[in-house]
């Protein structure tokens, strides 16, 4: 297979998330245009998961290539990308599942939303190796030809839970009380969660990855090399749905969406 660009991978990598969120603009347009308002929540739902699952996968090869600036990069583009291109769908399973434990969010509705979001993670695996076939680099060739990962927690479970837990709730602690504050305006409230998510992940991504929202974490990790089923459920599901229900206790809200679109 011929590649089109060098070693350096970041042309390829460029072009892909332009595509992927031209793709995904184009698909929340038509929804829009031809499903009723019910429909458009859950499509909206499956799109966003799929998109940010998209870029995550694309992530991993800036992570391997150029190290933790690659991962931090990936991280700031996926936090502008939810305030901006994800406004209709949270693309996150555990403010789903916490809104059906606090019974915020009906069971069938909320199985829908789950079911849609996982659909959209498992249809992006696809279309991101369609994508790497096209061989715009050396980097995606190889993953092509060769797809193998390992398990991103290296430390034991209780450490890992509380590395995802922890994280996920201090992002959703700041958050809500940036997007409380009246001073803020928008563009202040995207640049200061931007800062905060990239600090996160910096600090915790030698541990767990520091993915915050379980269905990242899955993309990443389930069925790779060490990837243990309890503890890929422990560490990456259960710690970030349970800092997300202390939240929205303490708050006497719904849950929060990680990056909220107000002001």
């Amino acid at each position: 297979m011929a590649y089109w660009t060098s070693e350096v991978t970041l042309v390829g990598t460029i072009t892909y998330y332009i595509f992927t969120s031209a793709l995904c603009q184009a698909l929340r347009h038509t929804v829009n245009q031809t499903m009723s308002y019910k429909s458009q929540k859950l499509a909206h739902q499956f799109i966003s998961s799929f998109q940010v699952c998209s870029i995550m996968y694309e992530g991993s090869i800036l992570y391997q290539y150029y190290g933790l600036l690659g991962a931090l990069g990936n991280t700031v583009l996926l936090s502008f990308c939810y305030p901006n291109i994800l406004p209709s769908g949270t693309g996150d399973p555990s403010t789903t599942i916490s809104g059906m434990i606090l019974q915020q969010t009906g069971l069938q509705s909320g199985l829908l939303e789950l079911t849609c979001q996982l659909s959209g993670l498992y249809l992006s695996w696809f279309f991101v190796r369609a994508y790497w076939y096209v061989g715009m680099s050396v980097a995606h060739v190889s993953r092509l030809q060769s797809y193998i990962c390992r398990s991103t927690v290296s430390v034991p479970t209780a450490h890992g839970f509380a590395v995802e837990f922890f994280s996920t709730l201090w992002f959703l602690i700041a958050n809500h009380w940036l997007t409380e504050n009246t001073r803020l305006n928008k563009y202040t409230i995207m640049l200061c969660n931007t800062a905060n998510l990239t600090a996160l992940v910096y600090m915790g991504i030698l541990k767990t990855g520091c993915f915050i929202n379980p269905i990242l974490a899955s993309s990443q990790n389930f069925r790779c090399e060490n990837d243990e089923v309890i503890k890929h459920i422990v560490v990456f599901w259960v710690g970030p749905i349970l800092a997300n229900l202390v939240v929205s206790i303490a708050t006497a809200q719904k849950p929060v969406e990680k990056f909220n679109k107000n002001k």
